[in-house]
């Protein structure tokens, strides 16, 4: 069976579960006692049974204060840490840009050093042609040269 809680010192910059518990609008589950063992000895403390069946021991008073600051705290930590994490995003996406910007650059590069690598053999290739052809031509006039001297 769950209880209404109701508390007595409610305040206005507790968080949204606690002004709900605070309220009466959340309903705590109540704890019953679990019958105590027939055979054994008593050892003096009572145990209580959850709503889901597992026994659990009493403990000492639990300052409700204390706990929804805990939970301020807690949520501040969080919030602390979303920002971050944000911040961190923020990050990689502009890594991510400048990566991919470097990517393409270094493939237009590349791209660029093939076509200088074909015009150079190109260019390479029409002189070497153009050697051969003086060579040719040198070697002619010498025969012709020798030819008409004999």
């Amino acid at each position: 069976m769950l209880a209404w809680h109701r508390c007595c010192h409610c305040r206005d910059n507790t968080s949204p579960p606690a002004k709900l518990l605070h309220s009466g609008l959340l309903r705590l589950p109540q704890l019953r006692t679990a019958q105590a063992p027939t055979s054994g000895f008593n050892t003096g403390r009572v145990n209580y049974v959850t709503p889901f069946g597992e026994a659990m021991k009493k403990s000492s008073s639990v300052s409700l204060d204390k706990l929804i600051e805990d939970y301020s705290l807690i949520e501040q930590k969080i919030s602390e840490i979303i920002g971050k994490n944000n911040l961190l995003e923020i990050q990689l996406e502009k890594s991510t840009r400048l990566l991919k910007l470097s990517e393409t650059k270094e493939t237009s590069i590349i791209e660029d050093c093939g076509k200088l690598k074909k015009v150079t053999k190109g260019l390479q290739d029409a002189i070497i042609n153009q050697c051969n052809l003086r060579v040719l031509s040198l070697r002619r006039m010498r025969l012709r040269f020798a030819s008409e001297t004999l």
